[in-house]
């Protein structure tokens, strides 16, 4: 008795010295955080910055209870002004959906870190983006596609393109949420016959991907550790590369494909490409021109093997940077741009493959708008929580750090909102069901 006495009592120090470890050594991590990083926009990629990714594991758990808190209160609230929202979206979107189904393949290329003032630009006389230059006079092009990403920058945007949600602007989705409820355009063209994958260059544990992406409905995921790496670059495995095994897959497909591919490359400092095939240049600027210039490149490369193989006149292409390069202020010295654009915090879109008449649109969008105009294409209904527009009403978005936006004299300019639209995001990852309304009872 008394043996086993001791045995639970050395138990529990045994416990509590452990526990009181990790205390101290969060203590530790978080007593050397720079907090004004922490609590910005940017808040996951310095969190993995200032903690590593064990101390950042350890901030999410520390930040729990609040998410807890903040998910129990949008539970809580009346669920009939955010489903007559959406019906109301709803209706407006059908209007623009084509009347019959069609089954083009739908190809997702995610840019890492470009801004969109590179499109149209150079540098020394040069051009930073010459094929995408040469191609957007043959699509749907966006001029002022706000940077709408919030606290998960990289994966926000891959949340906005799947959902059509605003993501939050302090948590970022992918790592606090489970996405199997949400309605997403994975599971929708999934149930509609498509092969649909997703393929990244890099570890399917960072920004919790791997989950995410299986979460929201696609078939296949591939990663660092799933695919050839004979060509790493920075990060890992380069553009090049990811688009050709990207292509291997869409080939060898007998259905219909639905493939997101998340480029890598132009990921920040911007020497990689320098680092492999010369030498780095004098500052990040530099570096960062030489390596958008070899993402679109590669771009090139890929889309005239689309060509080649009879993919592409069957295709909706969707060429998109997920967030700004964060560097921008003051990159606009370096190029030759006159003037400079007032609203530095945009990303390129570009969608190639529509039935419609090629435009420039100077509309404001977002990437949330990306999933209804390729839905509408199709001929298939969105789903009821998607908030973007299509192309035929841009001129608005939703931004996870200001909410409502449009574009007024050159400038943003916030709208003002009915309700918390964290609040809606919120509920359509948690109770997606709750926020359906049927429109033949809305009040018009």
């Amino acid at each position: 008795m008394i043996q086993k006495l001791r045995e639970k009592f050395l138990r529990r120090i045994a416990w509590g010295m452990g526990f009181g470890a990790v205390l101290l050594l969060l203590a530790c991590l978080l007593s050397s955080v720079n907090w004004r990083l922490l609590t910005h926009g940017d808040t996951a990629w310095h969190e993995v910055n200032e903690l590593g990714f064990f101390g950042a594991a350890l901030y999410q758990i520390w930040q729990l209870p609040q998410k807890l808190l903040e998910d129990r209160k949008s539970l809580q609230l009346d669920r009939a002004v955010f489903a007559s929202y959406l019906a109301k979206r709803h209706v407006e979107i059908e209007k623009y959906r084509a009347p019959q189904a069609t089954r083009k393949n739908v190809i997702f290329i995610q840019f890492e870190s470009v801004d969109n003032f590179c499109v149209d630009s150079s540098y020394k006389g040069k051009e930073i983006m010459p094929f995408f230059n040469s191609i957007k006079q043959k699509g749907l092009y966006f001029s002022n596609t706000l940077d709408t990403t919030g606290g998960g920058r990289t994966s926000d945007a891959e949340f906005l393109v799947l959902t059509s949600a605003p993501p939050l602007p302090d948590k970022p989705v992918f790592i606090n949420y489970d996405l199997q409820k949400i309605p997403s355009l994975p599971r929708t063209l999934k149930q509609e016959g498509y092969f649909t994958f997703s393929i990244h260059g890099f570890n399917g544990l960072f920004w919790n991907r791997e989950l995410a992406h299986r979460a929201l409905g696609y078939e296949k995921s591939f990663f660092l550790e799933d695919l050839e790496r004979e060509d790493l670059i920075g990060w890992g495995i380069s553009d090049r590369s990811i688009l050709d095994q990207a292509l291997q897959r869409i080939v060898q497909s007998s259905r219909p494909v639905f493939a997101h591919i998340v480029l890598l490359t132009n990921h920040h400092p911007y020497h990689h490409v320098g680092l492999k095939y010369s030498s780095p240049k004098e500052n990040i600027h530099e570096n960062y021109l030489e390596s958008v210039t070899y993402t679109d490149a590669a771009v090139a490369e890929f889309y005239g093997k689309l060509k080649q193989a009879g993919i592409l006149e069957h295709s909706i292409i969707a060429l998109f940077g997920d967030h700004d390069s964060s560097i921008q202020k003051g990159l606009v010295e370096f190029l030759d741009i006159r003037p400079q654009p007032t609203i530095l915090d945009k990303v390129p879109l570009l969608i190639l493959g529509l039935d419609s008449k090629p435009q420039v649109t100077d509309a404001l969008a977002g990437l949330q708008d990306v999933p209804v105009i390729v839905l509408n294409e199709l001929g298939i209904p969105t789903p009821h929580t998607f908030t973007g527009n299509p192309y035929q009403l841009a001129g608005n978005t939703i931004s996870a750090f200001f909410g409502p936006v449009t574009i007024e004299n050159g400038s943003l300019k916030k709208q003002p909102g009915t309700f918390g639209y964290q609040d809606l995001t919120r509920l359509s990852i948690l109770d997606p069901a709750s926020l359906e309304r049927n429109e033949t009872q809305l009040v018009h």
